[in-house]
Order: structure tokens, then sequence, then C-alpha cells
């Protein structure tokens, strides 16, 4: 359907995110043949751009020749087509039933597939012996014929793939379902497969009359139906798995849609409630595009809930009274994350026309990644060292999932052990490994779903959501009164969190910072007593307040891995200033009669330490590669968001400042090192503080497709702010601003940092987030590792608290003019960066060092020497499965007062011996020659120069001179290109050169208009 109403096309794929494509459906003639489902959208429509309407008769056009061409361009891809699905699976039970009838047909699909350009063949069979359409052919022997069949087609397939020298792929899309897969000889089946893309999804849907989740990782504990442990991707695997089905050849499949439920109470936020029918969906009842839901429902009337034990999200609106089902980029990160751990043969989704076409603007203006990127990234990660245990990694044969009617549209198969070479501060995905993401279905093959098993999923989230959190409807019920006195209600300790704390709570907290509290509230009895929860604050002596939670359930044993097991608050923001004392009591109504009433308070004093401010000002990149290809520099902040969550900060300042152009290769990371030096050239320039980070954003693709596949993420100065870092992932800046704040690597994927505590990159300590999960020790490896699920351990998180505390003040000296000097050292060779007198604020380094700058004036004589410092830029590699060295370059800087007298060259000396030396030129009989305009070309504004070839710093001041923005360092083209809508004042003001490399002090001013 997507050619029509969805206006979802071959073009529109992400080619470099994917390896195989899917393309649904074929469908299976009279005759028993496999023949087009939709002529028109596979073979007849005309694509203007490719395609002639005048072209001979018999041309291929349509979807099948947009197919090839995506191929031509991306040469990793390959494409499947799927024949059957739910709508067109009447008779395959016809064409498995004899000897000819299978050759007829695998004959048939053999033709099909070389005739219009194929790699391969997937069989969805919607289901073999019973519960496909009412109608299809079924026999209790399919399930031997099934095994027949497919055995048929391996042979007819591997006898052209001799004739044609190549290999041809099979493979079929699985039921998820106990009572379809029994019906498959998987011990014998998959011997002639590639792989199998289990369609582990919609285990609920809208046809049901109780609210579920349609698509969990792992069973519910607390889901009291009877096939409750089989309802789960976790258990449908497993299934699979035990019964003899290669991992390599097990794939995951994931919806890229939502199932919904209309109305529907508000008791536990709306899951596992009755429901009166199927709300209206994106095309049909029920069922929600993920890119509608992020545009329109997520935080626009409807709240996004967690369950941390089946990892799935939820929304509901007590508004509408309805309740969605869905997969979002966390729940999504997190079956990737199963998928690599365990070493599984990918992610299959259906299907690419529901996502989210980037990042689109969520109604509460945060920004919501696409769920292709999210299983791209994270298939590319390495696999930690150490294997965490599944939650229902006991579940062995069982899952049911009656797969939705429309048939998996794509996978994402990792080859063992990917590779790539990589020389990054922050690891980027390696090119799309094996991995089948379909292409979209025909018009003809609509989605439709087949009922989905009795049962059902409650979600083991805390029953009481944390009191300030929002939404947090507590239950309805009010505690009563018990007349059993042996029940003892108490409270252990307090666990008071920002991000992460120990058992001892000595991680620090931050004023203004959102903070958490897990009450580990025990009763004596076996768990499952509720009791009222209140906590209450004073400062000085004086009452903040108090909040309650009105039906907690106090469990038998409380535990910091368990977040159900605790009571989580939200302290009110106004209580995160100076030092309180916090009271939290159990059963503070006194309603329940206690063999000890003397033990249900519990009272800690908390501090709040003020912290600094964190500034970033954004650069964005305009970026030319060296093929010529133009990528415009992005426009928008991503990079706040994951920083905030993970670190000590209060408030993070970032200012997106005027574009900076950079030309080369940045596969390279020799150009990785030239641009971080040019953007700390940027920050010198503007005169800003040491305290802010100057973060270049990258940008990683333009209109006509991606330059970037895999190499260099990002790098960045340890202990100095600034780097830059490729757009895509929030995680990379956050990844590299841990640099600036002085963190080396933490050693998983990587060698690392030697000083790090734990091993294996172990975040150490407990980790807990807004939506109340627990970021399990091992399971979660710190940010400034290259493994995956990230967290923050307590260890980066302490260091990044003193660095900022000791670092964060803005300070500015006066401006003067000085003279700024810069070398790269990488691989034990020194290179000198073009040097400039600038009028902007001086930055003193007292050393000492192990290098310094010699000013030789005309006469020969020394006319000064400075320290200068030296700052490691830090980058690294990966190349699996062995962990690389961290590759490490230096900068070597100072920013000195420019001297009075005529400079002949400068010297960098090391330990006092010479370095290497820079001859400078008189720039100031120039002054006749250098021409510079400004004036307006089209909608920009152009500064144009005539010396082009000397690499020159452009600034521009909006104030007559009074502070200056650097437009370009290092610029030797003659002319800038600028977009007045990103300067003050519209670009009105005046604007510099100023040439490197000069004896005295030069510039050349023009004022626009």
């Amino acid at each position: 359907w997507s050619v029509y109403d969805r206006d979802f096309h071959v073009a529109d794929i992400q080619a470099d995110r994917l390896t195989h494509i899917n393309y649904a459906f074929a469908n299976i003639s009279e005759q028993g043949e496999c023949t087009l489902g939709d002529p028109y959208a596979d073979t007849e429509k005309i694509y203007p751009k490719t395609d002639n309407e005048n072209d001979p008769p018999g041309t291929l056009h349509g979807s099948f020749n947009q197919l090839r061409i995506l191929k031509e361009a991306h040469s990793h891809l390959k494409t499947l087509i799927s024949v059957g699905g739910w709508n067109w699976s009447s008779r395959f039970s016809d064409v498995a039933l004899t000897p000819e009838s299978r050759a007829r047909f695998a004959q048939s699909c053999v033709t099909f597939m070389t005739r219009y350009g194929f790699d391969g063949i997937d069989i969805d069979w919607e289901y073999p012996v019973s519960g496909g359409l009412a109608g299809n052919g079924a026999r209790p022997e399919d399930k031997q014929n099934f095994t027949l069949l497919l055995a048929e087609l391996r042979s007819t397939m591997d006898a052209q793939g001799a004739a044609d020298s190549r290999a041809y792929l099979l493979s079929i899309a699985a039921p998820a379902s106990p009572s379809q897969y029994v019906n498959l000889e998987l011990d014998k089946i998959h011997a002639y497969l590639d792989w199998i893309n289990v369609m582990t999804y919609d285990f609920h849907t809208g046809a049901e009359s109780t609210t579920n989740l349609a698509a969990p990782l792992f069973a519910a504990s607390d889901d009291p139906a009877a096939n409750a442990t089989q309802l789960n991707v976790e258990a449908t695997l497993r299934a699979y798995l035990n019964a003899g089905v290669p991992a390599s050849k097990v794939i995951m499949g994931m919806p890229f849609y939502g199932r919904g439920w209309s109305g529907v109470d508000s008791a536990n936020n709306g899951l596992f409630q009755s429901s009166m029918g199927q709300p209206t969906g994106t095309w049909e009842p029920g069922i929600f595009d993920y890119a509608d839901l992020a545009t329109n429902y997520i935080d626009a009337g409807y709240n996004r809930y967690w369950h941390a034990e089946a990892k799935a999200p939820w929304l509901y609106s007590p508004a509408a009274k309805t309740m969605i089902s869905y997969d979002d980029a966390e729940s999504i990160g997190q079956k990737a994350d199963y998928i690599r751990q365990n070493e599984l043969g990918g992610a299959m989704i259906w299907e690419l026309s529901a996502d989210s076409s980037g990042e689109v603007e969520g109604a509460n203006g945060r920004t919501i990644p696409s769920l292709l990127d999210t299983i791209y990234t994270q298939l590319s990660l390495p696999i930690a060292t150490s294997t965490p245990t599944p939650a229902a990694s006991t579940a062995t044969a069982v899952n049911t999932a009656s797969p939705a009617g429309a048939t998996p549209v794509g996978s994402l198969l990792p080859t063992p052990n990917p590779s790539a070479t990589v020389t990054s501060t922050t690891v980027a995905p390696p090119p799309p490994v094996t991995a089948t993401f379909t292409a979209p279905a025909p018009a003809t093959a609509t989605s439709t779903s087949t009922p989905a098993p009795t049962g059902s999923l409650l979600p083991t989230a805390t029953p009481t959501a944390p009191a300030t959190s929002t939404p947090t409807p507590p239950a309805d019920s009010t505690p009563t009164a018990t007349s059993v006195a042996a029940v003892d209600l108490t409270i252990n300790g307090l666990e008071v969190t920002q991000a992460i704390q120990d058992a001892a709570n000595s991680v620090p907290l931050v004023a203004d910072r959102a903070t958490f509290v897990r009450v580990f509230a025990q009763t004596n009895g076996g768990g499952g007593d509720s009791a009222v929860v209140s906590a209450s604050a004073t400062q000085n002596g004086q009452p903040l307040g108090a909040i309650t939670i009105a039906n907690a359930l106090i469990s038998a044993a409380p535990t910091r891995a368990d977040a159900a097991s605790t009571i989580n608050l939200t302290l009110p923001m106004t209580w995160t200033t100076g030092t309180i004392n916090l009271t939290v009591q159990v059963d503070a109504t006194n309603a329940i009669a206690e063999s000890n009433e003397a033990n249900n308070s519990f009272t800690m004093a908390l501090t709040f330490n003020n912290m600094p401010p964190f500034h970033a000002v954004l650069v964005p990149i305009n970026y030319t590669d060296n093929d010529g290809a133009f990528y415009p520099a992005p426009t928008e902040d991503t990079v706040s968001g994951s920083t905030m969550n993970l670190y000590p900060l209060s408030s993070f300042d970032v200012v997106m400042r005027a574009p900076h152009d950079f030309a080369g290769n940045l596969r390279q990371e020799a150009d990785w090192q030239q641009l971080a030096v040019e953007i700390n050239g940027l920050k010198t320039a503007d005169g800003a503080p040491d305290s802010t980070y100057y973060y270049g954003v990258v940008p990683v693709e333009n209109a006509n497709g991606r330059w970037f596949t895999s190499g260099v993420a990002g790098i960045s100065a340890v202990g100095k702010r600034f780097g830059a870092g490729l757009t895509g992932s929030p995680l990379t800046a956050t990844h590299e601003f841990g640099h600036g704040f002085g963190l080396s690597h933490a050693p998983c994927g990587v060698n690392g940092s030697q000083e790090y505590p734990y091993p294996g990159a172990s975040i150490g300590e407990y980790g807990f987030d807004a939506n109340g999960e627990v970021k399990e020790p091992n399971k979660y490896k710190d940010i400034m590792s290259y493994c995956s699920p990230k967290w923050v351990s307590d260890y980066t998180y302490k260091i990044i608290y003193e660095d900022q505390l000791a670092n964060g003040q803005t300070t500015v000296a006066a401006s003067q003019q000085v003279l700024l000097v810069r070398a790269l050292l990488a691989n034990g060779v020194a290179t000198m960066a073009p040097s400039y007198s600038l009028w902007t604020a001086p930055k003193a380094f007292n050393g000492p060092s192990a290098y310094a700058v010699e000013i030789i004036g005309t006469e020969g004589q020394t006319i000064g020497r400075y320290w200068a410092r030296a700052v490691n830029l830090e980058s690294s590699g990966l190349n699996a499965p062995t962990a690389q060295s961290d590759t490490v370059s230096t900068l070597i800087e100072a920013i000195i007062p420019a001297p009075a007298l005529p400079m002949a060259s400068i010297r960098l000396l090391h330990n006092n011996g010479l370095l290497i030396a820079q001859s400078l030129s008189d720039r100031a009989n120039w002054s006749n020659q250098v021409q510079l305009t400004v004036s307006k070309v089209g909608e920009e504004i152009q500064v144009a120069w005539t010396m082009s070839g000397i690499p020159t710093t452009v600034r521009f001041s909006p104030n007559n001179g009074v502070s200056w923005i650097t437009l370009a360092v290092d610029n030797t083209s003659g002319a800038l290109n600028l977009d007045p809508k990103l300067l003050p004042q519209d670009g009105v003001g005046r604007y510099q050169i100023v040439p490197s490399n000069s004896t005295t002090p030069v510039f050349f001013e023009a004022s626009y208009p």
C-alpha cells in the first residue's frame, strides 16, 4: 500500500541502514505459481526521474526498477521477494501438497526472482495446518509438506545459483505463537534456510477485550494470565533455539506500529484493563504508525509509561480513554541489545513506511529519533564482555504471537564479529551488515491482523509511580485497617539519587536537579501489603511541604536491583537547594495495626550543592566532502537532553553559533584532528572562556544520501573544552563532553584508562532514571566506554562533578592584541598551524610544561619565550573482536601578548630543544593590494578578498568592534558565503579578515551594507 496513500517509495528507503530488503508481496496464481501482487506498483508505475513513458513495451518500471537502481547505488544491498503474507496464503497448502506442485512453484519463484533482479526468496506462509485467514487451504500434512517445499526451493535455487555463479538467499517469515510454530519442523527446516524472520509482535491486539503489551521483550512476573510466560519475545526466540535453530539464523521481529484499545478506564494507567473496542488508527482501526504516534500522540494528551520488567512502553490518555501499546527508541534499543548480547542473527521489522523520517518534533518540543536509526546504531555496537542474563531466560518453547496481518518488512542481520576501521573518540556504526528490511507492500496487500491468542501481560512497573512524576495517578482504593497485629512495616533506609548512587549515599547531590528517593520499606509478611507513604521536608526548621502516595505496595525484600521492590519518589524541585531534613513515613495515616509502630519513619539530612551552569556553543559544520558533495550544517540542538540526564549538572546553557565551513575527508582521523584545531581556533578568536565547551556538529547526510558509513565519529580534547562529533546520536556529544571534563575512555571496546575502577567498564553502582528504571552495574557500561547499554558510573559522575565545580565558572579577561600559536603533534610528527595576531581575550598559562614558544625578531634576537600548553585529543578505533588502543594526538597552544617588535619566526621547543619552526611574512605592505568586499549575493552575504591561498580568519562585529564573532578560521578560499538570518542584525556591521603568519598585527575591514 505504501506507494499509494502512504506515499512511501523505494527512493525513500535509507539503504545505508539496511543490508536486505524484503519486497512484500508476490501472490500465488491459480496455477500454483509466483506472480505479481500489484502489477502497477511492482513494474508499471512511472518515476519521472528514472523512467520514460515512451520506453519500449516491456521495459521494467515501478518499484522493481527502483530497487534495481537502489542496489546499483548501494553495492552491499540485497533484495528478496516475499511471497504470500496474511492476505495471499490461501494456496500454499496446495502448492506444497505433491512433488509436482512443489517443483512447479519452486521453478516459477526462481524464474520470478531472476527475471526481476532479486537476490532471494522469502516465504511468508500464514500458516501451515491452521491459524490463517478463514477460507485458506489447510491440511494436517502441511507441517511435513512445508519442509519438503523449502527443500525443493533450496534445490532449485542452488541449481540456478550454480548456473549463475552466485548464491541465492532463502528465508521464511515464521510465527511466534506456540500453537502455530508447533506446526513447523524447526529442527529440519533451518538447514534449507539462510535465516528465519520470527514475527515476535502482536502478542495482543485491540481485538481482545483486555488491554495489554503488544510486543514485550520479557515476561512480566505479575501477569495473571495462565500462559503469561509464553507471550513475549524472549520466550519465542528461546523456543526456536531449543528446537535446534542456530542462533545466527534466528531473526527478531520488531513492529514499527502500535496496537490500541478504546473505552479503557484509568486504573493502572490503562494497562490490563477492560476495553470497549478499537480506536481509529492511522490507516485502519486499532493500528498506529510509529511516525503518527511520535508526532501526534506522545505528550499530546497521551502520557508515556514504561514497564521496567517487560521492557515495553505504552501510552494512555485519560481524556480519550485510549491505551496504545507500541515500541519506541528505548524498547527497540533494549531488543537490539538483546540481539547483540545473545549473538542472534539480527532484527527484522514490519514495516519501513511506518517509521518516522529521521527525527521529528514531539508535542513538547523534544526530538524523537527514528526506530530504524536506533536499530542501526545499537546493532553496530560491540558486544559487551559479560552477557547480561535476560529476565525470562528460563522460559523454553513459549511465546504466542499472532503476527500482525502484515508480514515482517525487513530484518537487520549483523555478521559475526562485525568490524570497522574506526579511529574515533566515539564509536560509529559500521557499514550495514546482513539485514532484512522489507520494502513497502503493494496496495493489494493490506495490513490486516490475526486475533491474538488469549492471555495478557501485566507490567511489573511499581504500581505507585513516583509521587511527583507525570503522570502518576495512584490507585483509587484507600487502605483499610487490619486487625492482624503481627504485621510490622518498617523503613530500612533511603537511596537518594540524581542518576547514580552508592549504598552509602556518598555520591554528591546537585542543587536544582531532578532528584529521586528510593524508599526501602519492608513488611515482615510475604509482601503485598499496601500502605500510605508520605515524605516531608524541613529547612532551617521551617516546613517545605509534603507529598503522599496513597496505596504503595510494600515488599517483603526490597533490593537496589529491583525498582518494583522500592517505593520511588521524585522530590519537588523547591526542596533541592541547600540542606534539608527529609522524613519518609510508611503507614502515614496509621491505618494498619502493627506489632511495632515506632519503626515506620526514616529521616535523612540531604545537602544539595550549587553547580555552575554548563555552557556549550554548538558549531554547526557546513561540510564539503572530498568528493565535492556538500552537506549542510545542522540547525537544531540534539545534544543537551542526554547530557543533562547523565551528568551532575543543574543547567545546560546551549548556544547555536554561526556555521563553520570545513572541507576535507572526515573518514580520516587526520582531518578530524584538523577540524578540532579549527574549532579551538574559533573558540580562541571568539574570546570564549575556558569553561565553555565548543562542539562542532558534523552532518552525516544531505538530500541525496549519507557520506558516513563507518569510521571516526568524534574527537575531543581531554581536560580542555572543545571537540566535534557526528549528528545522529546525542550520546556522541555526551561522550565528547566527558573528555572535556578530563575523562579518558573507560575500558570496554577500547583499552581505555587504567585508572577506571570497575572491570569491563561496569558502572559500578546502581543507576536510576526519570522513568523509574534501575541501571544494573552488571549490565550497564559507562558512557566513556564503547560498550552498550550506556549509563554513567559513580566514578565518572564524581570526576565531572569536581571538574565542573572547579572549572565551570565563567571568567573572561579583557581583550587585547594577542598572538595565537598552534601546533599539532600526531604520530610523532609536529605540524604548525597558521598563527594569528588577534584582538581577543588572552589566556595565561603559567606552566610548567615540556613545551615552550620562542619568538624570534627580524634581527635574530629572542623577543620572548612563553610556556605552551599541551592538550591531548583523544580518539579511538574499533576492530572487533579485539579492543583497540586509544589513538592520541596532541594540540600544543600558546595565546600570548602580541610582541611590540616585528617578528621573523616562531619556534616551538620541546624540553628546550627545537621541535619545529614557522617563518613569518610581512603582510603590512599588502594594504594597497588587498581588496575586501562585502555584498549581497542572492539571499546570502558574500565576504570576498584578494589573497586566496593564505589561511585567513574572518570575523564579524555587530557593535562597531566592541565584540567579534569569528566566522572562519584558516580559510584559504578567498570567499565566504553567509546566511544573514544566522547573524546578529541580519549581518549588518563590520567584517574583518586577519591573514595568518604575519610579522606584525595586520587586518582589513569593510562594512555592510
